[in-house]
């Protein structure tokens, strides 16, 4: 038993793993001048990246360096195998940027709409609303229904959720309105004067 202690303590601990050098980093065997180079190819536009266009930054820079010896520094690096690789890498990074930021939108959506909705449904509770004069209270109350609408399409888009969808919600808003309608008809037969509708024009009533 002490033996096999002694063995396993007697092995040797495992050395640390290296980070493996990713291809658009500089490689073990590769200059710095060489990387600079490289650098200079990856950071130009797909649609313009060539050697051609590494040379000519390059001269803009002072640096007068043939055609045929950039080819050549790139064919010995594999810039072609390794600028595949960044633009791969990139456009993951990119992705799952844009799915961040697609998600903290939504989410700023979807709170916005919960908030308009919590306040649109405190509005139309409000015991005040009854204040409102009985020819305009139809009218508040069809503008804050609409704009519950909007906040429920808000927050049904911010939740992948198509707005075609909403059926049940779109029938209950249809009630609303019919009830409103309802009042407005009753407000005409009532009154003896003009009155405004719930649209804002002005109906003559009958003598």
């Amino acid at each position: 038993m002490n033996n096999q202690k002694e063995a396993q303590q007697k092995q040797p601990k495992p050395l640390p793993k290296v980070p493996k050098v990713k291809p658009w980093e500089q490689q073990d065997n590769e200059s710095p001048k060489h990387y600079q180079y490289f650098q200079e190819y990856m950071n130009i536009p797909i649609p313009t990246r060539s050697i051609k266009k590494v040379q000519e930054n390059l001269q803009e820079q002072g640096k007068k360096l043939t055609h045929v010896y950039l080819r050549q520094v790139s064919s010995d690096n594999q810039w072609q195998q390794r600028v595949r690789a960044y633009d791969s890498h990139m456009g993951k990074v990119m992705l799952t940027s844009k799915e961040s930021n697609i998600r903290e939108m939504n989410d700023d959506h979807f709170n916005v709409g919960k908030e308009c909705i919590d306040s649109l449904r405190d509005d139309l509770n409000d015991p005040e609303l009854n204040n409102v004069p009985i020819d305009k209270r139809a009218y508040v109350k069809q503008a804050l229904i609409r704009g519950m609408e909007g906040a429920v399409r808000i927050q049904r888009l911010a939740l992948g959720e198509s707005t075609s969808n909403t059926k049940q919600v779109n029938e209950g808003i249809n009630n609303l309105m019919m009830v409103l309608t309802d009042s407005k008809k009753q407000l005409q037969k009532q009154n003896k004067k003009d009155v405004i509708d719930i649209e804002g024009e002005v109906i003559q009533s009958e003598n």
